[in-house]
């Protein structure tokens, strides 16, 4: 007799007998025709079991060689350089060059260099200052 595979996306659970119809029949019929249901379902899951296994180690070797990949790559990694900025200078600078009382650049120059003039740039700082602590 020529067996049909079992195939897990055509299998039924209605056709699967209930309890009452294995303890309504006889030991001998109902053991036969749950070998005949269970043996393929169980081939099946085996099956399946077997292709999820095969498909987890496609993933590990992939991962393997995407890390071997990545190891090994042709240019190795360049730290950045560490520029070192004197900030408090350029700070001192700033303030010297656009707010002292005698600046070096005048109200022209903060206005070009800035895009605003001088008077609203201290409004903000002030109000930022009476908002907020950071400020």
């Amino acid at each position: 007799m020529l067996r049909r595979p079992f195939v897990m996306e055509n299998f039924n659970v209605d056709t699967l007998p209930t309890e009452e119809e294995s303890s309504s029949s006889s030991s001998a019929t109902s053991s036969s025709s749950d070998d005949n249901v269970i043996i393929p379902v169980i081939g099946a899951y085996g099956r399946y079991q077997q292709r999820v296994q095969q498909q987890m180690m496609f993933l590990v070797r992939l991962r393997q060689t995407a890390v071997e990949m990545m190891s090994s790559a042709s240019t190795p990694r360049i730290r950045r350089r560490c520029i070192r900025r004197d900030r408090e200078a350029a700070h001192n600078r700033l303030y010297q060059d656009y707010f002292a009382e005698d600046s070096v650049y005048n109200e022209h120059h903060f206005r070009r260099r800035f895009r605003m003039r001088k008077h609203l740039f201290l409004h903000i700082v002030e109000a930022l200052g009476n908002h907020s602590e950071y400020f």
